[in-house]
């Protein structure tokens, strides 16, 4: 589903116009992008949580045959809650 299938969807089953929908949805994925970014966790009730979890510094394969070091860095990650899991 693309972001402008889900305003139409979203639009549709609120009564409200596209556009006003597609800010509020502008809006929302801006302040979960501020949020994630200031290192905080992100809970939305009965979707799921975002997160920023660590990763360490590791030894990799290229392809050649040789090692590589991976630098550490931050990832997102999204764990569903329980009742979208049963959904899906």
């Amino acid at each position: 589903m693309t972001k402008e299938a889900l305003v139409a969807a979203a639009a549709a089953k609120a009564g409200l116009p596209k556009k006003q929908v597609a800010a509020a949805l502008g809006a929302l994925l801006d302040s979960i992008a501020e949020s994630l970014a200031a290192g905080e966790q992100v809970k939305l009730p009965g979707f799921g949580t975002f997160e920023i979890r660590q990763r360490a510094a590791r030894k990799a394969r290229d392809f050649r045959g040789g090692v590589i070091e991976i630098p550490p860095g931050r990832r997102i990650v999204f764990r569903p809650f329980a009742g979208l899991r049963r959904a899906v």
